[in-house]
C-alpha cells in the first residue's frame, strides 16, 4: 500500500511540476526582457504564464495525467480487494 502511496505522490508531482516548470521558466525570461526593455506592464507575465499553463494542459494535459489516473484506479482496486 505505502508503494502505491508513493507513487501516486510522483505522479501528482509530475503533474504539477511540469505546467510550474514552464511557467517559472517563462516568467523569468518575461522579467527579463522587460528589465532589458523597461516595461513595468504588470499584467503581461502573468498572462503569458495563465496561457502557457493552459497550452500545456491542453497540449499534454492526458499525457501528464494517465499515471495519476492509473495509480487512483490501482488504490480503488487495493481498497477493493483487501477491504
Amino acid at each position: 500500500m505505502i508503494h502505491i502511496l508513493e507513487q501516486f505522490v510522483v505522479a501528482v508531482a509530475l503533474l504539477a511540476g511540469v505546467p510550474l516548470a514552464i511557467a517559472a521558466a517563462l516568467g523569468v525570461t518575461v522579467s527579463l526582457v522587460q528589465a532589458l526593455t523597461q516595461i513595468q506592464d504588470q499584467t503581461l507575465p502573468q498572462l503569458i504564464k495563465v496561457a502557457a499553463i493552459a497550452l500545456t494542459m491542453i497540449i499534454g494535459g492526458a499525457l501528464l495525467a494517465a499515471p495519476l489516473l492509473a495509480r487512483s484506479e490501482e488504490i480503488f482496486d487495493t481498497f477493493w480487494h483487501d477491504g
